[in-house]
């Protein structure tokens, strides 16, 4: 019988490897869908179920206010986001 610790060892290294994999296809679905690699990262990190405000998102991407402005509104003309006064 399988101890649980080498279970659990067995898990996170076919996550690693699924993660892995995963990140490595990233470029390719960028090219794909004609995406900058900043486009992509800010509609990775976009949660529709719950938005919040660009400023946030400039701080989960480390870049300034401006930049996350401009990438989205490349990404609105594209019509893969839409941006909305925050209530």
């Amino acid at each position: 019988m399988a101890r649980k610790e080498d279970i659990a060892r067995d898990a996170w290294q076919a996550f690693g490897g699924f993660m892995r994999s995963a990140k490595a296809a990233l470029p390719d679905v960028a090219r794909e869908y004609d995406l900058t690699p900043g486009e992509l990262r800010a509609l990775l990190a976009l949660d529709p179920e719950h938005p919040h405000p660009m400023r946030i998102l400039a701080g989960d991407l480390r870049c300034d206010a401006s930049n996350v402005t401009w990438l989205a509104d490349r990404l609105e003309e594209r019509g893969l986001v839409e941006r909305r006064t925050d209530p």
